[in-house]
């Protein structure tokens, strides 16, 4: 059993690492998250993605096992502190 991967921003970097989590042989699943609505949805249909997040709140309360923070550098600490004190 594999593990599910939320992807915490959809932006151009994530492009590259999209596709990689999606690949690899441990992830079973790939939920994405991002505040902006059309852009997670462009990038849930770019990516054949069906499982998504509207906000890191809502993921870190999800039953996601690891939450990759994809998202502007000045966010990432925050970001990441939020998910490890929610078991991410």
């Amino acid at each position: 059993m594999g593990i599910k991967v939320g992807m915490v921003g959809v932006g151009s970097f994530a492009q590259s690492f999209i596709p990689l989590f999606k690949a690899h042989p441990l992830v079973d699943q790939v939920l994405l998250c991002d505040l902006d609505q059309d852009k997670l949805q462009e990038n849930c249909e770019k990516h054949d993605i069906n499982a998504t997040s509207a906000s890191l709140d809502h993921l870190c309360d999800s039953d996601v096992d690891a939450a990759v923070i994809i998202t502007q550098n000045w966010l990432h600490a925050p970001q990441a502190i939020q998910a490890l004190e929610a078991g991410k």
